[in-house]
């Protein structure tokens, strides 16, 4: 008997895989990852259209009715690619690196708070793919690179628990352990006052 070598091997059973293709091809549901955790989460899709558009109705984001919005923005951007290379600040990789030719709009979606009451979302606009995607990892690592790195700079949990392993208090006195979460915060900044900020961290005395 010859068996196939590359033959897949399931670890649904016979149950399983209908369900999860029912589920997939069911429009009143949304099934997407929670906002932080390695969890899956069935949404109704209407209550997640409602979110969703709660959030674009803030005064931070504005609708735009020209068609033409994104092509223009991305005819911009290579035309200050391209100055920047005639007037050599950059030569010919960035130059290439950065351009955008035929690139898609970036997308909103959202993420559901599963820790929190009434499960709100929050927004994530991905970029990949859009004009300015190139431009913004080149940004990000320039930034990076030229920033140093904040004593208040915490990257994950983990580090938190190893950080407070090592704090010796004092068993006589009370203490609180409080943390703060500000709704929206990426969104809620100001695009000038982040650049603002940004250049001063860099280029402070």
């Amino acid at each position: 008997m010859h068996t196939s070598k590359h033959k897949k091997i399931s670890n649904l059973s016979d149950e399983e895989l209908p369900a999860l293709k029912s589920l997939k091809s069911n429009n009143n549901i949304v099934i997407c990852k929670v906002d932080k955790g390695n969890c899956i989460v069935i949404l109704d899709k209407e209550a997640y259209m409602k979110k969703a558009e709660d959030i674009l109705k803030g005064e931070q984001f504005e609708s735009l009715g020209n068609d033409k919005f994104h092509r223009e923005r991305e005819e911009e951007l290579n035309k200050y690619i391209f100055s920047l290379f005639k007037a050599g600040v950059i030569d010919n990789k960035p130059r290439y690196q950065l351009q955008s030719i035929c690139s898609s709009l970036s997308v909103f979606y959202g993420l559901p708070k599963a820790h929190k009451t009434g499960y709100p979302i929050r927004s994530i606009i991905s970029t990949i793919g859009s004009y300015q995607y190139q431009l913004s990892k080149y940004l990000a690592k320039a930034i990076r690179d030229a920033c140093p790195q904040a004593e208040s700079y915490i990257k994950d949990s983990f580090e938190f628990v190893k950080r407070i392993k090592e704090i010796v208090l004092d068993k006589q006195k009370p203490y609180i352990m409080c943390s703060f979460d500000v709704e929206s915060l990426y969104t809620n900044v100001t695009v000038e006052e982040a650049i603002e900020t940004t250049f001063n961290y860099i280029y402070k005395p």
